[in-house]
């Protein structure tokens, strides 16, 4: 490992090491609800709903790049 790649990886391991500890990131996960439903969509979870699927005509058309 070279020098500079060890320094680099200090520099960002020691600030998020040191925030994480003082900021208690996990708890503030801990309080959240995810009680919420998905809103059902146009798809279902199967390969046959997605071939439904037709693209765009103005994305076939733009060009990137």
């Amino acid at each position: 490992m070279k020098r500079r790649t060890l320094l680099k990886n200090l520099a960002v391991t020691i600030p998020a090491l040191y925030l994480a500890n003082n900021l208690k990131a996990g708890s503030f996960l801990s309080n959240l609800s995810f009680d919420e439903q998905i809103a059902n969509g146009p798809f279902q979870p199967t390969w046959q709903s997605l071939k439904q699927y037709k693209t765009p005509e103005w994305y076939k058309d733009a060009k990137f790049g």
